[in-house]
């Protein structure tokens, strides 16, 4: 600090030009001390530095009314700088005594005082001091000579000499004046010095040290408030509960108006189990403070209600304060970070059905409740006003500049930077759980699962009461990773470890399979306003996850009416509306999702949003149509393309269509369908009957009981429409699935199986039968004639089972191709139709001859 003062302040051996000097030299030297016991405040630039340095070049030639303008204009500026005030301060002094120095005269102790100015112009402080006690010695009457053996002297920090100098000079010089306020001001600089040296005790945890110079700095200057409230703090950092009430108590009685001494007594005497006088304390305190104090004020008695388990409480004193509004960015992330807590701690109290407010005779310990700190550097218009007592927080450990630095970089989304910063942190700090649990999420946000996975399991070794949410996270790593089993074991193991929020639990209830009860916790946690700190998007998925569809749309519905859905979860909304069985909804929120897809709003992959189109061409399907044309190498055996009877070894032709309708829509999967049909034969080598005489209708309705199974159960009345038809019902159930059966857009080629498996019974003529196919093989994108052509070479085994024929059984192996052709598509829809050619060669594997031959298939599906 010394290094800023003005170069002129000690220059020319005049008395006037000399004393002028040393009142301003005592100015800033007083400045000096007392900055030492803040952080350093902005320097003054711009226009308030050129308004500054003209007010001091002003009252150095004696214009202090010219400088006390310029002061002021400076001041308008800055109002925040103190260093503007005390100059303003001693340039009413020097007005004041102007005319005093001007009569200043030579005396005995003049020429040593002079050589003792340029000494002290130049620093070298030690032949200062020597040669202004000689001038003193000569000329005690002179003030001037005893202010400058001062400042020496306080220059080399020999603060008791100094004081000793200023007293002597007190009781000799002619005009006191002058000394006594350089006294006090000693004083101040000295209780400023011992201030400094509090914060530096406590950056070196040395609690004895810290009060020891808060005692001192209270000595000095016992009229400063700001040094008793940091006696007070030292004294509770001491452990001196009782000492620190009695302190912050004097210092309320020296000044009633204050909110600082108040919240340090709260805080004693909630540590001494005295309740309801803090809470009295910290409401009178919320009378009296600052508007720069409101927001320390609530924290600190939302950290209390915290400490008491009483977090509804905590979110009551922070309810009307506005984060958005809060200029003080630390005090804007600790205020959203004391809301999430009440948040959490509320919803796991409330799920728990527990009464969990500590009892109030109950002492807490200040990993509970940290003690309150001292913010001695305000901005704004109060800053004049000194020291705020600001919420406290936990003892920093050797790691904490590093992770400082770590979620700098997280807040960047420079997660490489965050990782490397939290790596460093855990080396200096291994036992620090929020420095691994930086380094996890900093990984995870990386995409660098492995080492995410290798974090976690670090930090698992550490045992804490965290293991549970760690065990969930780790889960969800090593599920996205792939590790099914490992992901299923995390979660078993974070249930089976408890103390998991809320949802957090429901979630991994339905993850491990244990569906109802995740769907009764979620149930009576919602009911019990345990999910109340969830909004709406957060809501939705856990309702979803828990199997509460409805629910789960209706905040969906919420988020999307306020303009929070994001563009991501549209198809998650969608297939939450389809479970619901709101198509119409399901369907709006399904074609958003292509629109953004389309406009580079969200990203997705190509098959990503073929697959949306497919999800829209399979719910808003009402009705459908099939025609075939097949040659089988033996009669059919039965089924959809038949009528009873026993089957043929002779190759056959039929055709026939199929129209049906879903009336209820697509019920999740669950779909309801009429259908109407019409087969033929038209060539029988066996010698049967063809033509329009076998033409046989079916009316019937089939039925899928499950969304994840294709299961279909049917029943149609055979109604005869030629000579050689029948009349019968017929019963049917029939199951199929496969895999890589649909068309893909990401790749020219994929492995594809299909299997079928069908059993029907005719009632009326009594027959049984059963039909099976297996495909396998790998389908082929033909791209240069279309990207909607695939062609599928494979293997296929089939085999049928009728109650009519001598030898019941029949299995076929062969190879076989089919080629489809997928149309009539859009923007929103995928292919919504094709048509297949199947062409096959089986050779007897056991049973009846029926099942070898040539099988060929002609399909059109729309």
């Amino acid at each position: 600090m010394r290094k800023n003062r003005p170069s002129s302040a000690l220059c020319l051996p005049l008395p006037r030009r000399c004393a002028l000097a040393l009142l301003l030299a005592s100015a800033f030297s007083a400045g000096a001390a007392q900055a030492q016991t803040e952080v350093i405040p902005l320097p003054l630039s711009g226009p308030a530095y050129k308004l500054a340095q003209d007010a001091y070049q002003a009252a150095a030639r004696g214009d202090f009314r010219h400088a006390q303008a310029q002061l002021h204009e400076a001041i308008r500026l800055r109002p925040d700088s103190m260093e503007l005030r005390r100059q303003l301060r001693q340039t009413r002094d020097l007005e004041r005594n102007g005319a005093a120095m001007r009569s200043a005269v030579r005396d005995a102790g003049y020429n040593d005082a002079t050589a003792a100015y340029r000494a002290y112009n130049a620093r070298r402080y030690d032949e200062a001091i020597a040669l202004a006690r000689r001038a003193v010695e000569k000329s005690p009457r002179n003030n001037a000579y005893w202010l400058l053996l001062g400042n020496a002297l306080i220059e080399t920090h020999a603060y008791d000499d100094a004081q000793t100098a200023l007293a002597q000079g007190v009781d000799n010089a002619r005009d006191a004046g002058p000394l006594r306020r350089r006294q006090i001001e000693l004083r101040r600089e000295m209780a400023a010095v011992q201030a400094a040296a509090v914060f530096r005790a406590q950056q070196e945890r040395d609690p004895a040290a810290e009060l020891a110079a808060a005692q001192r700095a209270v000595e000095y200057a016992p009229q400063e408030t700001s040094y008793r409230l940091m006696l007070a703090i030292a004294l509770l950092r001491n452990e001196r509960l009782q000492d620190a009430e009695a302190a912050a108590d004097e210092a309320r009685a020296r000044d009633e108006w204050q909110a600082g001494p108040l919240l340090l007594r709260a805080y004693a005497r909630l540590r001494l189990g005295r309740g309801e006088a803090a809470q009295s304390d910290f409401s009178r305190a919320r009378e009296l403070a600052r508007p720069d104090e409101q927001l320390n004020v609530r924290l600190l008695q939302a950290d209390a209600e915290l400490a008491l388990h009483r977090p509804q409480r905590a979110l009551d004193a922070l309810a009307d304060i506005d984060e958005a509004a809060t200029t003080d960015q630390a005090r804007a992330a600790q205020l959203r970070q004391t809301r999430q807590q009440a948040k959490q701690d509320l919803a796991r109290y409330r799920r728990a059905s527990l009464s969990l407010a500590a009892d109030e005779a109950t002492p807490l310990s200040a990993r509970d409740f940290p003690v309150p700190a001292l913010d001695c550097n305000p901005s704004g218009a109060d800053a004049a006003n000194g020291c705020r007592v600001a919420p406290g927080a936990l003892p920093r450990d050797a790691g904490y500049d590093k992770a400082l630095l770590a979620y700098q970089a997280m807040e960047r989304k420079d997660y490489g930077a965050a990782a490397d910063g939290a790596r460093d942190a855990i080396a200096l700090a291994p036992q620090n759980m929020d420095y691994r649990l930086l380094l996890l999420n900093a990984l995870v946000s990386a995409q660098r699962l492995p080492d995410a996975e290798q974090a976690a399991t670090d930090a698992l070794k550490q045992g804490t009461a965290q293991d549970g949410a760690l065990l969930a996270q780790r889960g969800g790593i090593r599920e996205r990773l792939g590790n099914a089993a490992g992901a299923r074991q995390d979660y078993a193991d974070a249930l089976a470890q408890g103390g998991l929020p809320l949802d957090t639990e429901i979630d991994l209830l339905a993850r491990t399979g244990h569906q109802p009860e995740a769907r009764a916790k979620f149930l009576a946690g919602r009911d019990a306003g345990a999910l109340d700190d969830l909004d709406d998007l957060q809501m939705a998925y856990l309702a979803s996850r828990a199997g509460e569809n409805g629910a789960a749309q209706q905040s969906f519905g919420k988020a999307d009416a306020a303009g929070k859905l994001p563009d991501s979860a549209l198809e998650d909304a969608a297939y939450t509306a389809v479970h619901n069985r709101d198509e119409s909804s399901a369907l709006d929120w399904f074609k958003r999702s292509v629109d953004a897809a389309d406009e580079g709003r969200v990203d997705k992959t190509a098959q990503q949003r073929f697959d949306t189109r497919r999800s829209i061409s399979t719910v808003d399907r009402e009705f459908g149509f099939i025609a075939s044309l097949s040659r089988s190498g033996g009669g059919p055996s039965a089924g959809n393309s038949g009528r009873p009877g026993a089957s043929s070894r002779d190759s056959t032709w039929q055709t026939g269509a199929e129209a049906y309708w879903r009336p209820f829509g697509y019920m999740d999967g669950r779909t309801f369908e009429v259908f109407g049909r019409v087969f033929q034969t038209l060539d029988d080598k066996s010698g049967g009957a063809t033509g329009p005489q076998t033409a046989q209708a079916t009316v019937g309705a089939r039925w899928k009981p499950f969304a994840s199974q294709n299961i279909v159960v049917s029943l149609g009345r055979l109604v005869p429409l030629g000579s050689q038809s029948t009349s019968d019902w017929l019963a049917q159930l029939a199951y199929s699935d496969g895999i890589g059966t649909d068309l893909r857009v990401d790749r020219p080629s994929w492995w594809t199986t299909q299997w079928y498996g069908e059993v029907g019974r005719y009632v009326q003529n009594p027959q049984t039968y059963g039909l099976a196919s297996v495909q396998a093989g790998r389908s082929f994108r033909l791209d240069n004639v279309s990207r909607n052509l695939v062609v599928f070479p494979h293997l296929t085994l089939n085999g049928d089972y009728n109650s009519l024929n001598s030898n019941k059984t029949a299995f076929g192996f062969g190879p076989g191709v089919n080629v489809r052709y997928w149309f009539r598509e859009d923007r929103y829809h995928a292919p919504r139709s094709y048509l297949d050619l199947s062409l096959q060669y089986r050779v007897r594997v056991g049973g009846d001859d029926r099942a070898k031959g040539f099988f060929l298939t002609t399909t059109l599906s729309y």
